[in-house]
């Protein structure tokens, strides 16, 4: 559930970088700026949705 969750959130900052290509493209920066800050903010979720995680750990014996 919770990779599903980052994957998710993970293809929302994807679209959104985009998003901030287009918006700079046409000169509107202020677009622009607002997407930035929201990939900030998403990335930081993910990130601690990332160390929510149990730690994978492989046993070589």
């Amino acid at each position: 559930m919770v990779e599903t969750l980052i994957n998710d959130y993970t293809l929302l900052v994807k679209n959104l970088k985009n998003a901030v290509e287009n918006a700079e493209a046409a000169h509107d920066h202020v677009t622009a700026d607002l997407f930035i800050g929201t990939i900030g903010n998403i990335e930081k979720h993910i990130w601690m949705l990332k160390a929510a995680l149990p730690v994978k750990t492989s046993v070589n014996a």
